[in-house]
């Protein structure tokens, strides 16, 4: 971990080099990390990806202990798993209450919804069939959960 640009140069240069005794660096790094801007010459870059599973068990709970942005305030309403909901943000926190059926905001199966809690754009999960109804909320649902689902480390 390097805290200014002149560590993360000092680094990654002490890791590149060792290059008479190492032939390859795998480095597992976040895909906003620094190095990958300090490289002089990127033609190729080689990501894998290994997904996780991930899926809210509880909405509401869930909802509680998230944290939001401080600027994002809303009041949503939402289908999970045909259960109608009422998504309230402000202030970097959030609720989730049950609300009646037939609410007129999109509506999702709690894949959907635990995509949509990790931070996987509306636009996405409209384009793959896992959210559907009314749109009109999917710009203040994509602030409000905006965020980069990524794990260094598998196990």
């Amino acid at each position: 971990m390097a805290g200014s640009e002149e560590t993360t140069r000092a680094l990654w240069s002490m890791v590149g080099s060792s290059s008479s005794i190492a032939k390859n660096v795998v480095a597992h790094v976040a895909p906003d990390d620094p190095v990958l801007w300090l490289l002089r010459e990127r033609s190729i870059d080689q990501v894998k990806q290994q997904r996780w599973m991930f899926r809210v068990l509880d909405v509401a709970a869930a909802a509680e202990r998230r944290g939001y942005p401080v600027g994002v305030a809303a009041d949503v309403p939402l289908t999970v798993d045909g259960e109608g909901w009422r998504l309230e943000f402000g202030g970097g926190s959030g609720a989730a209450t049950r609300a009646g059926a037939g609410a007129d905001g999109p509506s999702l199966g709690i894949g959907g919804f635990s995509a949509l809690y990790a931070g996987v754009p509306a636009s996405t999960l409209r384009l793959t069939g896992l959210m559907s109804g009314n749109d009109r909320y999917d710009e203040v649902l994509d602030s409000a959960f905006a965020a980069k689902p990524y794990m260094l480390d598998y196990f």
